[in-house]
């Protein structure tokens, strides 16, 4: 029968006596190097080899591939070098990553390498210049759970390796496995237990310069609580020690404010219920600074014993508190000025709107009469006066609004070209008082619609063309408007005096001007850049301003292209002529009824006579009040009517729903507005308790007369 290490009673009795003096080397030294080289001896001796080593696999994080780091090696230095790296790193343990060795092979592949030829192995590239002899190698690698964790490696044996030897070495290797998976998970836990102190210090520094406290409470099933940890914040927080509160809570009760005592109370129980996270503020009597504010916050977690603990913080808010408190109450006093503001400008808006009205239409009225030349003059003056006090109400209530955030933009279908015609025929004749010539131009391929707001683009022209035909004597105003790829380019030159450089940054500032001594020569608010500005700046554009002293000033914006989806079709206008007058259309008519609802008697005379001079056939009712126009609208058949707003006993809002309610859908007679209401949001009440167009005062006879056109 061939020899078996197995079958060996001295083989079998020594390998036995190795194991239990290895464990007990590994139990009760400290030093575990100790173990492993015994180990390792022993291992040697029983295999008759001559040198080995035996070692933990590690995997490199930066190449992900396995090398060896020692435990144990015997020490087969050939020269000095050599000798001097062995003592020098043999404590730490010795790395080796050539995995093209005997042991690499090892190593890749997770086998057992038997080699009792090394020279002629393939699996070897061989070995180091003045390497010892290396005549046979046997390398045995340790698993746990099938995963290597270490390996053993022997070399030189007197007789050659074999698989017998390997099967009757698995108890050693085993008991091996054993003690490299305890020293692993020992490691571990020494890391871990390393890595929790580290922790608790740092959060423990962390947790002392934070403002405030960090805590944990616990509330257990019996209802009791305790705070078993707190940072040192707590006495910052509560003049309390953690001593004081860590088992009796109720030291809290004494601090806590006692309105707010149920409250507190309340969120922790629900908070308990619902294992959602806690937040409250609160209040805390100090005896030193009265009443603070805290902010707690804080996430619970049950336990299986069904006690809940939390783990939150709990910081001194009373300097926010009192900051929020005068924020809210200086915002509320601003809102109330602003509200006061908005009311006055209101009032003070329509009661001088309408005297207005009726020094402008009355005006109107007498232009069409016989008059010496100096009494057209006298009346050129009085209608320019009042067109001048006009925009400056209308600078300071669209400011006001734009200011308080009540302007809001109304998109249109708006045509380029008939919005340019009916500003340079607007302004035409105080440029030609002047001297002063237009130049429009507008780019061929610029399209006959686009989407915007109206109202808004016409303002801002109108004021940045006002603003040039104001500083230029001579010359001409230049309109031109170019297509970019998605915007509109408008550009206004002119050939005025010029704003200096280091004021353009401020030119668009709220009554800033350039002149603002008693004796400047240009008159104005300073509001119709400032208003431009801020426009733009909701249509989401900017105003740029270029100027030259003595040569003129640039002003430019653009805005968003965009086209509207449905727009009727019209005849193309390529070519503008600018002094194009559009013609009155006929009356259909040869005599109207028409009711004027008006409280002020002069605007009601000023309504009459306009009324009857361009339809002198027409028959015009009167009413003082909507309840007045009610019971007329009632017993009369009416072509139009003209409905002021702010009226005693009915105002015209009212009086438009009743009538419309009185009408049922059967029959509908056109109801225009004229009124000195110019705030945000007037003209879309009127249209939708049912008007049919919103006038405001003060109103041309021209603008009267085209609304009587349009809607008889």
């Amino acid at each position: 029968m061939p020899y078996s290490f197995k079958n060996d009673p001295k083989f079998l009795q020594r390998m036995l006596r190795i194991i239990p003096k290895a464990q007990k080397l590994f139990l009760e030294v400290d030093e575990h190097k100790i173990a492993f080289e015994y180990f390792l001896n022993e291992i040697l001796d029983l295999t008759e080899s001559e040198y080995g080593f035996i070692g933990d696999v590690i995997l490199d994080p930066k190449s992900n591939k396995p090398f060896l780091k020692t435990h144990s090696i015997t020490n087969i230095a050939w020269n000095k070098e050599t000798h001097e790296f062995f003592q020098a790193n043999y404590a730490k343990g010795l790395e080796f990553r050539n995995l093209k060795s005997l042991f690499g092979y090892v190593l890749k592949n997770e086998v057992v390498v038997i080699a009792n030829d090394v020279k002629n192995d393939p699996r070897s590239s061989g070995i180091p210049g003045g390497h010892p002899p290396l005549n046979s190698f046997l390398g045995l690698p340790i698993k746990i759970n099938d995963k290597m964790i270490a390996m053993v490696g022997l070399a030189n044996r007197k007789e050659e390796y074999t698989n017998d030897l390997v099967e009757a070495l698995e108890p050693i290797l085993f008991s091996l496995s054993s003690f490299l998976s305890t020293l692993q998970i020992r490691k571990k836990n020494k890391e871990e237990e390393a890595e929790k102190n580290s922790l608790i210090e740092k959060f423990q520094k962390f947790s002392d310069i934070v403002p405030g406290m960090l805590y944990q409470y616990l509330l257990k099933p019996d209802g009791t609580g305790s705070f078993p940890y707190a940072s040192r914040g707590i006495e910052q927080i509560y003049k309390i020690k953690f001593e004081d509160i860590a088992e009796n809570v109720d030291v809290l009760t004494s601090i806590i404010h006692p309105e707010d005592m149920n409250s507190v109370v309340e969120s922790i129980i629900e908070s308990a219920n619902t294992l959602q996270p806690w937040q409250h503020e609160y209040r805390v009597l100090d005896q030193d600074l009265g009443v603070r504010w805290l902010l707690g916050r804080s996430k619970p977690e049950k336990n299986e014993d069904g006690s809940i603990l939390w783990h939150g913080f709990v910081m001194d808010i009373s300097d926010q508190r009192n900051y929020e408190t005068e924020i809210i109450q200086s915002k509320l006093e601003a809102e109330k000025a602003n509200q006061i503001k908005s009311v006055f400008l209101a009032n003070v808006s329509h009661e001088i709107r309408t005297p207005l009205n009726g020094i402008l239409g009355f005006s109107d009225l007498l232009n069409e009469t016989w008059l010496t030349e100096i009494q057209r003059d006298h009346l050129r003056s009085i209608q320019i006066s009042t067109e001048t006090l006009l925009n400056i109400i209308n600078d300071l209530i669209d400011l006001s609004h734009i200011e308080s955030k009540k302007i809001k933009l109304s998109m249109d279908t708006v045509d380029i070209r008939r919005l340019l015609q009916n500003l340079v025929h607007t302004l035409s004749l105080q440029a030609k008082e002047k001297g002063l010539s237009f130049d429009c131009f507008i780019e061929h391929n610029i399209p006959e619609y686009i989407q915007s707001d109206f109202v808004r683009l016409n303002q801002v022209l109108t004021n940045l063309v006002t603003n040039s035909l104001k500083f230029s004597n001579s010359g001409k105003i230049n309109i031109s408007v170019t297509k970019n790829v998605n915007t509109l380019k408008f550009q206004i030159s002119d050939s005025g005096i010029g704003i200096p450089q280091d004021m353009i940054h401020r030119i668009t500032e709220p009554f800033f001007q350039v002149d603002s001594s008693s004796t400047k020569k240009y008159k104005g608010t300073g509001l119709g850049l400032s208003i431009c500005k801020r426009i733009l700046e909701q249509m989401n554009s900017s105003l740029n301003i270029q100027s030259v002293i003595g040569k003129g000033t640039i002003s430019s914006f653009e805005i968003p292209l965009e086209i509207p989806k449905r727009i009727q079709e019209q005849e193309h206008r390529s070519n503008l002529d600018f002094n194009a007058m559009t013609k009155p259309t006929e009356i259909v008519k040869s005599q109207l009824r028409i009711l004027i609802v008006e409280d002020n008697e002069l605007n009601l005379i000023f309504a009459k006579r306009a009324i009857l001079k361009y339809f002198p056939l027409s028959d015009v009712l009167e009413a003082p009040n909507g309840e007045v126009a009610v019971d007329i609208f009632k017993k009369e058949k009416l072509d139009l009517i003209l409905m002021d707003i702010q009226m005693p006993i009915m105002d015209g809002y009212s009086a438009t729903l009743k009538i419309r309610e009185l009408e049922n859908g059967k029959s509908h007679v056109p109801i225009v507005a004229l009124t000195a209401g110019a705030q945000p949001g007037d003209k879309e009440k009127g249209l939708s308790v049912g008007m049919d167009e919103y006038l405001t005062k003060p109103i041309h006879i021209s603008e009267l007369q085209k609304v009587i056109h349009k809607y008889i």
